[in-house]
């Protein structure tokens, strides 16, 4: 049964990510003269995130958290990004998500 959270929640969601990339791009375009501090800051925060979700989710329910963790770790390989990649192209080759 899939499941599919509220077009409320997938709103706030949405603008959030949005100022959130923003703000990471702005960051990304200032000119630095060592660029793998850069790398080195959105790898702080992307762990951040992920850190503070994992334990969240595991308030709500057991395990949840380290579902979510796999589930990234699977988006992140190779065939994953690539079908990401797909359905962020709206690739018709594509004939179930990813998720």
């Amino acid at each position: 049964m899939p499941i599919t959270p509220n077009p409320e929640a997938i709103s706030t969601i949405t603008q959030l990510m949005e100022t959130t990339l923003g703000v990471l791009h702005e960051i990304i375009e200032i000119e630095h003269e060592y660029p793998k501090e850069v790398m080195v800051l959105m790898m702080a925060f992307i762990t951040g995130i992920a850190i503070q979700l994992k334990d969240k989710l595991e308030t709500l329910e057991p395990k949840l958290g380290e579902q979510l963790l796999e589930a990234v770790n699977l988006s992140l390989n190779p065939a994953g990004r690539k079908t990401i990649e797909k359905l962020n192209k709206n690739d018709s080759s594509l004939s179930k998500s990813f998720s």
